[in-house]
């Protein structure tokens, strides 16, 4: 049964997901603060960032003047960061830390279409970006869930939010501002240390984007579970 998503129900939603899974979330963790921060390193940026499904537009540019043998590195640390933010959206959704790659292809494709999609629409006209963010919030998970075609996952994330647009984007901007904060207090805590350049203020950026990925991809997961009676079905998909 679809459960109403109010901003106070996805909010103690989303934290529910990663307090019940704090194996996966700690695996997470100390898998992508280590990529981001070699990301960081050359202000590349990590593909893990932000709610926009993991996309930044720069990426291609800056990898580019990094030079050939650092690209491939970049490269391979895109991929494998990929892998990982797959990962973490179905074991969150299995509550199991090996929850098997078979849906990664479909999610993978998915998962570029709907980042292209988003990144032209902030780029042109921002407004559009922003409601395609909020009305295809669950199209991942709904891809691992594996009851309908990839591409028609597109139209059930747009039904299954109708309605629910205003409360979805409160609580991503909810979402931002305690991230921003916590991102406040440890860049606050590493200038202490070392100034504003360093190792410190790095980990620091990395610790900072790193949990925003898992904040928007538990975010996303949350809706999923409100918007489905999906648990016992779910477990289905990775047996």
């Amino acid at each position: 049964m679809k459960q109403p998503l109010t901003l106070s129900n996805m909010l103690n939603q989303t934290f529910w997901e990663l307090k019940s899974n704090g194996r996966i979330f700690g695996i997470f963790l100390a898998v992508m603060v280590p990529i981001t921060a070699s990301f960081n390193w050359l202000d590349v940026g990590s593909p893990g960032d932000g709610f926009d499904f993991g996309f930044d537009i720069n990426f291609t540019e800056n990898l580019l003047a990094v030079g050939a043998g650092l690209a491939a590195l970049y490269l391979a640390l895109w991929l494998v960061s990929i892998a990982l933010t797959y990962w973490f959206y179905a074991a969150l959704m299995a509550r199991d830390p090996s929850p098997g790659f078979q849906r990664f292809w479909p999610w993978a494709g998915i998962y570029i279409l709907a980042t292209l999609g988003i990144g032209f629409g902030l780029i042109l006209l921002i407004v559009p970006g922003i409601i395609l963010i909020v009305r295809w919030s669950i199209v991942l998970p709904l891809v691992i869930e594996a009851k309908s075609p990839a591409m028609d996952t597109f139209g059930e994330s747009w039904e299954a939010t109708s309605g629910s647009a205003w409360s979805i984007l409160g609580t991503m901007i909810i979402l931002l501002i305690v991230t921003f904060v916590t991102g406040a207090v440890l860049g606050g805590a590493s200038a202490m240390l070392s100034g504003f350049i360093g190792a410190p203020t790095l980990i620091a950026s990395a610790v900072t984007d790193a949990l925003m990925s898992a904040l928007f991809i538990a975010f996303a997961v949350a809706v999923f579970r409100l918007c489905h009676n999906e648990t016992k079905e779910l477990s289905e998909v990775f047996a």
